[in-house]
């Protein structure tokens, strides 16, 4: 008989199993001891799992250490900076979902698409209105681009998304002229 075609053997008969081999050999008191263990053990796996929190820590420690680090920003009168650092979990969250969106490894309902189409315009919106304080070199500018156009389809939308890209164009150009000697 073909090991691949049984069926794959349980927790639970593979102890009757073990129970009944034991018994049928005149060691009733190592049997039964060996099912009270069995039962001690499988009484242990078969609790409700405690829900995993990690991942909502994760996300709210990251989230505490991007909000201070804006608010000392803010302290020392640097509002570009902290712009900036405000945007870096926008531009990652953005391209996040577009990495896992594409390689399969979540589905948007409807809603959440609607949502992060919503916040898609709202960061192109921002970013028009900041475009010579956003580098096209940058990493994070770079994130945000990809996830715009991953978001935003509709024509508006590919007319500004074009509009910014002509804008970090140009300051690119305007870079490289600043540094020439």
């Amino acid at each position: 008989m073909d090991l691949e075609k049984q069926p794959k053997a349980t927790v639970s008969s593979l102890c009757l199993s073990i129970i009944v081999r034991l018994h049928s050999h005149d060691m009733k008191s190592l049997s039964i001891f060996v099912a009270g263990l069995m039962a001690v053990f499988l009484s242990s796996c078969s609790t409700t799992p405690k829900p995993n929190y990690q991942q909502t820590v994760e996300s709210d420690l990251a989230g505490a250490v991007v909000n201070l680090a804006v608010l000392k920003q803010l302290d020392a009168g640097h509002v570009d900076k902290a712009r900036r650092i405000a945007m870096i979990p926008v531009y990652s969250g953005m391209d996040f979902v577009r990495f896992c969106s594409v390689r399969g490894e979540v589905s948007l309902t409807a809603e959440e698409k609607l949502k992060w189409m919503k916040v898609a315009r709202e960061t192109l919106d921002y970013m028009l209105r900041h475009s010579d304080e956003c580098d096209s070199r940058d990493r994070l500018v770079q994130e945000g681009m990809r996830g715009l156009n991953f978001f935003l389809s509709e024509a508006e939308d590919i007319r500004r998304l074009n509009e910014l890209s002509a804008h970090l164009a140009q300051n690119d150009k305007t870079r490289v002229e600043s540094q020439k000697p």
